[in-house]
């Protein structure tokens, strides 16, 4: 008998260590094995976390750092953290990882994780909301106080203090001897608020227990439901639609034609001009401009016309023009070539009748480099732009007679009355101005991509 009672014990010994000893045997793996598995879960999770299931993901990476401690799972962990609403327990997350100790050495993966969590700690802490409870009565005028927040006992010590809090839905009740609220307290806390609400405790008949002891391992209320947060909209969309107008002064120079120079003709003046641009491909602008000026009087005027008649000067430029924008929704350099046609005209009328009128035609070639600044939907534009071309007619028409007597060219103006269209020059038009063009968006802004993984 004594001999099987024996017998039964080693058996049932021998039951109870292999079966405390196998799972064991299944948990000693090598340091190779434990790393090749870590590296197995992170890549689950990166896959995970790039397909916008951050939950899931969130679970890779956690296994991941229990069978390996590396920076690289943390930051992951962080930031599903983050997406799942659990704001709070992200940025703890985000500071073990600032804070620590990185050996000497280490791999250049793992500090690359550590900078990038302390470039993306300070946007996390903004995001965190705050919760501020108070009582009333004041807790020391009540026995037995306790607070229930989602159902989970609050630590007394937390009455007042604005604690950070996850974003979601709460209900907070509370009660005391002789005191209890009515119904628990319904309230809902966004990212980035600071609540406070007020607890208001009514004479009852309830009766409650002494407070449970506080562990601190009570744990957080649970999250809202997850939605993949939108990513910030990054670079100008695809197409676009700019059109305005500008003002500035207009500086002609070189010949009208044969040797006849552009400063006996007309000077410097105001002028406006009216811009059209379409933008594709996000740099690439195609549009036309219309310009006209009112230029000054030359100090040497024809000596029939010199200080007796009436003079206007003007200018018009119609063109179209390519060009590049870097960036329409930032502070931008932007160019421009093209090519357009101006004519060139001024008129005298004398008292006694004398009307002359004179106008030139012809291309220019032009070049404009400005910088755009945004200003809402508005770009304020300092611009300047210099054109050069050839007049390739001059026309010369009118009464130089008293009277209206015939026209003659070698009497009314001898320095163009010889010049023949053929004899064309070189001439100029420079301009500098600011403008103001409303920016249309027509198509998509780019998402960024996605946040690229930690290799360890």
């Amino acid at each position: 008998m004594l001999r099987s009672v024996r017998t039964l014990v080693v058996l049932v010994l021998s039951f109870v260590l292999v079966a405390v000893s196998a799972p064991t045997a299944r948990a000693d793996m090598s340091e190779s094995e434990r790393k090749a598995a870590a590296r197995a879960a992170f890549l689950e999770g990166v896959a995970l976390q790039d397909g916008g299931r951050a939950a899931e993901a969130l679970a890779k990476f956690q296994s991941a750092q229990s069978l390996f401690d590396a920076p690289t799972h943390q930051i992951h962990i962080a930031q599903c953290q983050a997406l799942t609403g659990k704001l709070v327990e992200a940025s703890e997350t985000y500071e073990t990882l600032t804070r620590r100790q990185l050996p000497e050495n280490s791999p250049e993966a793992f500090e690359q994780a550590q900078e990038q969590a302390k470039q993306e700690l300070p946007a996390l802490r903004q995001r965190v909301p705050t919760l501020r409870i108070t009582v009333t009565p004041a807790p020391a005028t009540l026995q037995n106080l306790q607070l229930t927040v989602n159902g989970n006992p609050m630590p007394p010590e937390l009455i007042g203090i604005a604690r950070p809090v996850n974003p979601g839905h709460y209900a907070i009740a509370g009660a005391a001897s002789g005191y209890a609220t009515r119904q628990a307290l319904q309230i809902d806390v966004q990212e980035r608020e600071q609540k406070a609400v007020e607890v208001r405790l009514e004479p009852g008949t309830a009766v409650v227990a002494a407070p449970p002891v506080y562990t601190g391992n009570t744990p957080p209320p649970p999250p809202p439901p997850f939605e993949k947060p939108k990513a910030a909209q990054t670079g100008p969309s695809s197409t676009g639609l700019l059109f305005g107008a500008r003002g500035g002064a207009f500086v002609p120079g070189g010949k009208v034609v044969g040797s006849y120079a552009m400063s006996d003709f007309a000077v410097a003046g105001p002028g406006l001009g009216i811009d059209v641009m379409a933008r594709l491909a996000r740099v690439l602008t195609l549009g036309g401009m219309f310009e006209t000026a009112s230029l000054g009087k030359p100090d040497k005027l024809p000596s029939q016309f010199a200080g007796t008649a009436d003079v206007s000067l003007s200018t018009y430029y119609l063109g179209a023009n390519i060009g590049y924008l870097s960036n329409v929704d930032r502070v931008s350099f932007l160019a421009d070539i093209g090519l357009g046609y101006r004519n060139l005209s001024r008129k005298f009328e004398h008292q006694t009748g004398q009307v002359l009128s004179q106008s030139a035609t012809g291309l220019e070639f032009a070049l404009g480099a400005g910088i755009m600044i945004p200003a809402g939907p508005l770009r304020i534009v300092p611009r300047a732009a210099f054109n050069f071309g050839t007049f390739g007619a001059t026309q010369i028409d009118g009464r130089c007679g008293v009277g209206g007597s015939p026209y003659n060219a070698t009497a009314c103006l001898p320095e163009l009355g010889t010049a023949r269209s053929t004899d064309t020059a070189g001439h100029t038009m420079f301009y500098v101005g600011l403008g103001l063009l409303y920016h249309l968006d027509l198509g998509k802004k780019p998402e960024p991509a996605a946040t690229a993984s930690a290799n360890h």
